[in-house]
C-alpha cells in the first residue's frame, strides 16, 4: 500500500538490501505445508492482504466478488507455471526458525482424481525441498 500511495520511506530500499545481503533468508528448521481452500484464498495470504491473513477465511465479503477473475487467473497461472511451494511467512518460535509454505492448489484439486498424481509429485517435491534445507 505504501507503494501505491507514495508513503514509502526513502531509506526503505537501502535497509532491505543491507538486511538481505548480510545472510539472506535463514533456512527453516520446521516447515508447515498448507493449501488454499476457496477461490478467494489468495486474498488471505500475507503478501496480498496482511489484514485478511489474520481473519476467518469462512466468509466471502462482497468486495471480493469483483476480484474473482483475478483470483481465477492467479490459480490458473500457478497451476500452469508454479511447480513448487511458495513461502507465505517466516518466523521464529523459541529459537526455532519456522516457515509456512503454501502449495499452489485449492481444495477442489484434491477431489479430482486426475489431479492426484500432480498433487503427490508436488507434495514430494515440497518434502524434498524442506529436507534439503534441514527442516523436519
Amino acid at each position: 500500500w505504501d507503494h501505491l500511495f507514495g508513503t514509502v520511506a526513502p531509506e526503505t530500499y537501502t535497509l532491505q538490501r543491507s538486511v538481505r545481503m548480510k545472510s539472506g533468508p535463514k533456512p527453516a528448521s520446521v516447515v508447515f505445508l498448507g493449501h488454499g481452500f476457496a477461490w478467494n484464498s489468495i486474498l488471505s495470504t500475507p503478501m496480498i492482504s496482511p489484514y485478511l491473513s489474520t481473519q476467518s477465511r469462512d466468509t466471502v465479503r462482497a468486495w471480493m466478488y469483483p476480484l474473482f477473475p483475478v483470483c481465477l487467473l492467479a490459480a490458473a497461472v500457478c497451476r500452469a507455471f508454479k511447480w513448487s511451494c511458495f513461502v507465505v511467512q517466516r518466523y521464529g518460535y523459541k529459537g526455532v526458525t519456522c516457515a509456512t509454505w503454501t502449495l499452489p492448489v485449492l481444495a477442489y484439486n484434491y477431489a479430482r482424481p486426475g489431479e492426484w498424481a500432480y498433487l503427490n509429485w508436488l507434495l514430494l517435491r515440497a518434502i524434498r525441498d524442506a529436507e534439503a534445507q534441514g527442516a523436519t
